[in-house]
C-alpha cells in the first residue's frame, strides 16, 4: 500500500514539477514577449518632443503610446493674432483637456504668400504667437505646412508638376519655406506633427481643376504618381532637419474606386482590399510615416485602412471626421425637438465608440470656431460660449470624457511630458501686438 502511495506520489509530485516548470516557462516566454513589444515602441533614447512613429507602428510621445481625441482648429493662425478672443479659445480647450490640435500652419491662399515674401517677420509673427499660446496651455499641435498644395506653384505661375522638382522655381520655394519653418519651431515641445498639407490625394488621377493661370481655373492633369514625388520630396525636405516627428500626408480617406480612377478613370467597380494596401502606398512613401484618413466610413473601410496602415508599417490617425450634419445654428433646437439635431448626435456619437472599439490612437473632430465666425458651418465646435449660446455642445462633453479616461487609463500621459520639456517661448510677451 505505501509502496503504491508513493509510487502515486512520486509520479503526482513529478506531474506538479513538470506543470510548474512548464508555467515557469511559459511565463517567462509571455514576459520575454511582453519585453519585445515593449522594446519595439521604446526608442533606446528619447531623442525629440513630440509625436513618434515606434518601430511598430504605434504612436508614441515621449517614448510612452499615446491615444487622443483632438480638434481641428483651421483658422487658428489668424485667430490668435486677430481675435480678441484668443487666449479664451486656448483656456477653453485647456480646460476640456483636448490634447492637440490640427490647424493650417500657415496660408491658403497663392496672393497670401506675397507677405510671406515681402513681410516675413510678420508672417512668422503669427505662427510665433500660437506656438507660445501652445506651449503655454499644453496642448500640441498638428501643423498643417502647406494645406493648399497648388498655392505655391499658382503664387509663382508654374504648372502644379513643378511641385516636386526640387530645381524648379516651385521646388526651390517650397525647401527655402520648409526649411525655415521646420528650423525654427523643431525644438518647441508645443509641435507634435507635421503634416504636408490637406487631401492632396483628392484631385488625383480625378478631372478637377487644380490651380488658376492667368485668372482661369486650370484643369492640370494630378496623378497618384504625381503625389508620390512630391510627398517624397516634402518628407525629405522636413527630415532634414527633423528626423525624429511624426510626417503625415494629411490626405482623405481613399476614393472608394482609387484604382478603376488609376487605371480607367471610372469610379467602378469598388476597390478591393488589395486595391486600398496600394492606393494607400502611394501616400505613405519615403519619410511619410503616419497615415491620415479624412471621414472614414466607420465600416468595413475603416477596417481596410487600419489593416492597411499596419502593413505599410506606419501609424494611422483620422485628421477629420463629423456626423451626419443637420444646420441648427447655434443649437438652438435641441435634440428632444428635432430628430434631424437627434441623428446629428447619435452619429457623432456612434463614430466615436467606433473609433474606441477598433482602438484608434488619435482621432479629430472638425471643426473649432466661433458662431460668429463660422455661422454657416454646421459642424462648427463652439467651447467657449459668445452671447451665451454654445455651438454642439454635446460634442464638449464627450471629449472631454474620452481624453480624462485616456488619462486615468494611462494611455495619455502628456502631462508628464509638458512637466520635462524646455519651452521655446517661455519668455514670450503676450502683450505685444
Amino acid at each position: 500500500m505505501k509502496k503504491r502511495s508513493f509510487g502515486k506520489m512520486t509520479v503526482r509530485c513529478a506531474a506538479l514539477i513538470l506543470t510548474a516548470v512548464l508555467l515557469f516557462t511559459s511565463c517567462m516566454s509571455e514576459q520575454e514577449k511582453l519585453k519585445k513589444e515593449k522594446r519595439d515602441y521604446l526608442p533606446i533614447e528619447i531623442t525629440g518632443y513630440g509625436l513618434h512613429k515606434a518601430s511598430n507602428g504605434t504612436i508614441t510621445l515621449n517614448g510612452e503610446p499615446f491615444y487622443g481625441f483632438g480638434v481641428n482648429w483651421h483658422g487658428c493662425v489668424s485667430m490668435s493674432t486677430n481675435s480678441k478672443y484668443a487666449e479664451e479659445y486656448w483656456k477653453d480647450l485647456a480646460k476640456m483637456g483636448v490634447p492637440y490640435v490640427r490647424m493650417m500652419f500657415g496660408v491658403f491662399y497663392a496672393r497670401e504668400y506675397d507677405e510671406w515674401d515681402k513681410h516675413r517677420d510678420r508672417y512668422l509673427a503669427k505662427m510665433d504667437r500660437v506656438v507660445a499660446y501652445a506651449e503655454k496651455y499644453h496642448i500640441g499641435i498638428v501643423a498643417s505646412l502647406m494645406w493648399n498644395y497648388g498655392a505655391i506653384p499658382e503664387h509663382l505661375g508654374e504648372p502644379i508638376d513643378m511641385i516636386y522638382h526640387r530645381e524648379s522655381k516651385t521646388g526651390q520655394y517650397i525647401e527655402e519655406y520648409l526649411t525655415t519653418i521646420v528650423e525654427r519651431y523643431k525644438d518647441s515641445p508645443a509641435i507634435w506633427m507635421w503634416e504636408i498639407g490637406n487631401e492632396a490625394s483628392e484631385s488625383a488621377n480625378t478631372v478637377q481643376y487644380i490651380g488658376i493661370r492667368n485668372g482661369v481655373k486650370s484643369l492640370e492633369n494630378w496623378t497618384y504618381e504625381d503625389l508620390t514625388q512630391y510627398y517624397k520630396l516634402v518628407g525629405d525636405i522636413i527630415f532634414e532637419h527633423d528626423q525624429y516627428r511624426m510626417i503625415t500626408g494629411g490626405d482623405m480617406s481613399p476614393r472608394h474606386a482609387s484604382n478603376s480612377l488609376r487605371d480607367n478613370g471610372a469610379w467602378y467597380p469598388l476597390d478591393t482590399y488589395e486595391d486600398t494596401l496600394e492606393t494607400m502606398s502611394y501616400t505613405n512613401v519615403g519619410h511619410v510615416n503616419c497615415a491620415s484618413v479624412h471621414y472614414p466610413d466607420p465600416d468595413t473601410w475603416l477596417d481596410y485602412y487600419m489593416r492597411a496602415a499596419k502593413e505599410l508599417n506606419v501609424a494611422f490617425w483620422v485628421g477629420e471626421f463629423h456626423g451626419e450634419l443637420f444646420y441648427n445654428l447655434e443649437d438652438r433646437i435641441s435634440a428632444e425637438e428635432s430628430p434631424e439635431e437627434a441623428n446629428e448626435q447619435k452619429t457623432w456619437n456612434d463614430i466615436v465608440s467606433v473609433y474606441l472599439e477598433r482602438d484608434v490612437q488619435m482621432f479629430t473632430t472638425w471643426c473649432y470656431a466661433r458662431v460668429e465666425q463660422q455661422s454657416g458651418d454646421t459642424t462648427s465646435l463652439e467651447i467657449g460660449a459668445y452671447n451665451g449660446i454654445h455651438q454642439n455642445y454635446y460634442q464638449m462633453e464627450r471629449i472631454t470624457k474620452v481624453n480624462a479616461d485616456f488619462v486615468a487609463e494611462g494611455k495619455n500621459r502628456a502631462a508628464e511630458y509638458w512637466n520635462t520639456a524646455t519651452y521655446l517661448f517661455s519668455d514670450y510677451d503676450f502683450s505685444k501686438k
